[in-house]
């Protein structure tokens, strides 16, 4: 029953009758491995994140991720225009905050 085919329909069906089965076992295993891998990836953030949070102290430049890896996948063109400017002047924000041969004001 792991192919979503009971045993007696097996012996019955032909080769290319068990084709699609075949096929979406293969898609499962697939989607499987994906859901894997992104776990890892969340783990690996993570460890990677305390690591350098415990070596590094107050100076640590790692985050942990904020958001899904896919949840821009729904996102509008739009919304993933105003995400990507509030990043960049976040940093700009940051990298002025950090130059201290700036001028304070104009």
């Amino acid at each position: 029953m792991a192919l979503g085919i009971s045993r007696s329909e097996i012996d019955i069906a032909t080769p290319n009758d068990l084709k699609p089965y075949e096929e979406a076992h293969k898609i499962q295993i697939m989607e499987q491995d994906s859901l894997n891998w992104y776990s890892g990836m969340y783990t690996m953030n993570g460890v990677l994140t305390a690591i350098d949070k415990a070596f590094s102290g107050r100076n640590s430049k790692m985050e942990y991720i904020e958001q899904p890896l896919l949840a821009e996948l729904n996102l509008s063109e739009e919304e993933k225009y105003e995400r990507k400017l509030k990043k960049a002047l976040a940093f700009e924000e940051q990298w002025a905050a950090a130059a201290s041969y700036l001028p304070d004001k104009i």
